[in-house]
């Protein structure tokens, strides 16, 4: 959020420094990101006010001006294809000598055979970070003609750039950021912004017109009339004020409404009487409508809440007017209206209809009801010493049933444990009064206190411990160790998740695969396959976004299916994120999800589908790099979750030590049916909770050898029920001191030796850190291999 410096400063009766408010900001929590001087003091002193006399139309183009530009005794020809200036304007002349700050040295010239002897200049043109006028800067009246613009020293300000997260909705104005200063500074907040002439009444009608409400969106609506009112130009400093928050001018009535928003952060909107043809204003959702917004957009409504001219759309509420209803030049009389919406309603329909303003922004964090009946009197006021009128004797306010104000238990010893610091519960009172969380009882030991009506983001004692912290300044706040038992944690630390992650990105990038990231939010009948409960969003976005993930699964097949419609056949993806699940209350797991189609990426060359057995292999290298033994690993074809999920038959679960830790096979094309995909998809799902509990030995390094190693080969006959791994598993744990390796490189099955017979071919390695092994060495330990083999299969050694 950007504001200028001279908006905070409206809110109390010295001149702040803007760096020293900065830096007390910043370490408060409200980080300003940048500042950006508008220092006219800089510009160079041969850029001057000069009035435009004559403006003739270039003989030989079409978009260029031939002007007469005096400076006291002086006129200068200068040709400008600027279409914002008129004879009488004054305007910012660079006269010949004059450098601009983005490096031009003002020169004679001649322009399509006319000479010009200066330029005409835009502030931004002149260094300053915004632009009031289109085109050329239109000076006001009170400077005079020929006066340097480096003396504009009134004109000077800061533009400070904050990055205000969602929950600090209070600080999306002048006043919000005002408040914080404030507190930090010991500073009283003075103003006469606030003065207003309270002596309105409230009534049932407001000039024969009539409010009703059909919706529990609506929190609190208040309409006021001016009668009269001169709908003109703003005046300059408004104007200037405006485009410092990158907001044009419209019309005098139109920018006190936006002026009175950055100032309080209250959104109001006026309407044009005279345009509202009936006297019944009703806020209802409305179906199949359409409205034409103040930018011109043709907009359809479908149960989106809005403002009715009786049945007829006149602005969507908390999020733009419409066109028809609009201030404009012609405008005698005007409804100023002033509400409070549900901040989740006007977040939905803004992104339903995905239109964003300055409105919604900030309904989105919500603009609370308490001060919508003081802040249309205030706006008013404000709107009647601008533009003129008579402000009518009643107004509108449908008195909601406010909610009851929210009061915080807090214990002080808490508080003083949580922060880590002795501070007296008399400072802890003072600190939260400063900022407006007052105390409605207290004790010794704790305190109950009161936020005020504008942080509804303070719900707990926690928050009060946080703003107790950051007024009294974290950086006062003494260094000490960590008062905690240094203990060894075994392998690299898996209590740390980012190593974990680390290595996990690194593994499956390596293996083809790309990472995605996605919402933690899904529609709630995607999880119909999947056995955990998921647990429901209070205020969800949208009803595609209602429950937290119980998988990541979902959100990764939704993405293949957005790539399979945009014509990829081969991919490979993987995501890694936090799960929900409700069980014993909610808890949070940490998984892995990856998966591939059986279309390889270059599939013109390479015809061999991707199959069950390659995204094994990714799925072991992964547990590999994870340091697990890969001899501790079994698979188990009777599924304990997920039997909706993954195809029965082509599927597994995946132990380590008999504990399970993820599930591997190819994804049940019924599951992947509901979705539209019509693909294969094969994948696994790891649960990497389950990972990081388990205990896993440092790997050492190992000592190489100086001796050559020996291979052998050996090919078993066994029943195809056995597991390859059980018999490589049997083979390491034969006591054979020399043997160093073993891998599975040949898997065969033929009718000719029996159907329900395999042949596995295995590669073993030995060698000897002392001594070249000789051939009856090598023998021996075949020998004992074979015995313990068939002491434990019943197998046949294939010659």
């Amino acid at each position: 959020m950007i504001i200028s410096f001279s908006s905070i400063n409206k809110f109390f009766d010295k001149q702040l420094d803007v760096f020293e408010v900065s830096e007390k900001l910043t370490l408060a929590g409200l980080e300003v990101d940048s500042i950006e001087p508008i220092d006219f003091s800089s510009i160079d002193s041969n850029v001057v006010v000069g009035k435009i006399t004559d403006i003739l139309k270039h003989p030989n183009a079409d978009k260029l001006k031939v002007c007469k530009v005096e400076i006291s005794d002086e006129s200068f020809q200068i040709v400008c294809g600027a279409s914002n200036i008129n004879v009488g304007d004054l305007v910012p002349l660079a006269k010949i000598g004059a450098k601009l700050p983005t490096g031009l040295k003002i020169k004679k010239s001649k322009i399509r055979d006319i000479e010009s002897y200066g330029m005409l200049c835009s502030l931004s043109e002149l260094g300053i970070g915004y632009d009031i006028s289109d085109g050329i800067f239109l000076i006001p009246d009170n400077f005079k003609v020929g006066q340097s613009l480096n003396t504009f020293i009134e004109l000077n300000d800061y533009i400070l750039d904050f990055g205000i997260t969602p929950n600090r909705g209070d600080c999306l104005s002048a006043l919000g950021i005002a408040r914080e200063v404030s507190v930090l500074m010991d500073l009283d907040i003075v103003s006469d912004l606030f003065d207003i002439e309270d002596n309105q009444v409230q009534a049932a009608s407001l000039n024969g017109i009539t409010v009703k409400s059909n919706s529990d969106s609506l929190r609190r609506y208040c309409l006021i009339e001016i009668d009269d009112i001169k709908v003109t130009e703003s005046p300059f400093w408004l104007k200037n004020f405006l485009a410092k928050f990158n907001i044009s001018s419209i019309n005098n009535v139109v920018d006190c409404t936006n002026y009175f928003m950055l100032l309080f952060g209250h959104p109001i909107h006026a309407f044009d009487r005279n345009k509202i043809s009936t006297d019944k204003i009703v806020i209802s959702d409305k179906k199949d409508a359409e409205i034409q917004t103040l930018s011109g957009e043709q907009v359809k409504l479908n149960d989106v809440l809005a403002i009715l001219d009786s049945d007829k759309p006149i602005a969507i509420a908390g999020i733009v007017g419409g066109i028809d209803s609009s201030v404009t030049f012609k405008t005698q009389k005007v409804l100023i209206e002033c509400a409070s919406f549900s901040p989740s309603t006007v977040r939905k329909n803004s992104k339903k209809l995905n239109i964003s303003t300055e409105s919604s922004f900030r309904f989105e964090r919500d603009v609370p009801p308490y001060t919508t009946k003081m802040n249309i009197l205030i706006a008013a006021n404000l709107i009647k010493n601008i533009c003129g009128g008579t402000i009518s004797k009643e107004y509108i306010d449908t008195e909601p049933n406010l909610k009851n104000k929210t009061t915080i238990n807090l214990n002080f010893d808490r508080l003083k444990k949580v922060i880590g610091i002795q501070i007296d519960n008399q400072e802890v009172i003072k600190i939260l009064k400063s900022l407006n969380i007052n105390s409605v009882e207290l004790s010794k030991l704790d305190g109950v206190f009161e936020p005020p009506y504008y942080r509804s983001d303070l719900k707990s004692d926690q928050d009060l411990i946080e703003e107790v912290a950051r007024i009294k300044g974290i950086d006062n706040i003494p260094l000490s160790p960590p008062n905690i038992p240094i203990t060894h944690f075994p392998k690299m630390s898996f209590q740390n998740f980012r190593r974990i992650k680390k290595n996990i990105r690194s593994t499956l990038l390596n293996e083809g695969f790309s990472e995605v990231i996605n919402f933690s939010f899904l529609d709630k009948s995607i999880l119909k396959n999947f056995d955990s409960k998921s647990l429901k969003i209070v205020n969800p976005l949208s009803s595609d976004s209602e429950t937290l993930r119980t998988s990541l699964l979902p959100s990764v097949l939704q993405n293949f299916l957005y790539n399979i419609n945009h014509g990829f056949e081969s991919i490979r993806l993987f995501e890694l994120g936090k799960i929900f699940l409700s069980e014993n209350g909610s808890t949070e797991k940490e998984q892995l999800v990856f998966l591939s189609t059986e279309i390889r990426e270059n599939s013109f060359w390479n015809k061999d589908k991707i199959d069950f057995y390659e995204i094994k292999g990714s799925l072991f290298m992964l547990l590999k790099n994870l340091n697990l033994d890969l001899k501790n690993i079994s698979l188990d074809s009777n599924l304990s979750n997920y039997q909706n999920v993954f195809h029965p038959g082509k599927s597994c679960e995946v132990f380590y030590n008999h504990e399970s830790i993820g599930f591997l096979g190819e994804i049940h094309p019924e599951f992947l049916n509901d979705l539209g995909i019509k693909k294969v998809v094969i994948g696994s799902i790891v649960e990497l909770d389950k990972i990081s509990e388990l205990k896993i030995d440092i790997k050492k390094m190992q000592k190489f050898t100086n001796f050559p190693q020996v291979k052998r080969d050996i090919s078993l006959l066994v029943d195809d029920k056995v597991e390859s791994g059980e018999i490589l598993t049997s083979i390491m744990n034969s006591k054979v001191n020399i043997l160093r390796d073993v891998k599975l490189f040949d898997y065969f099955k033929n009718e000719k030796i029996g159907d329900s017979k395999v042949s596995l071919s295995f590669s073993l390695v030995f060698e000897s850190f002392e001594k070249t092994l000789q051939d009856d060495e090598v023998i021996k330990a075949m020998e004992k291999i074979i015995k313990n083999l068939e002491s434990n299969f019943d197998m046949e050694v294939r010659s």
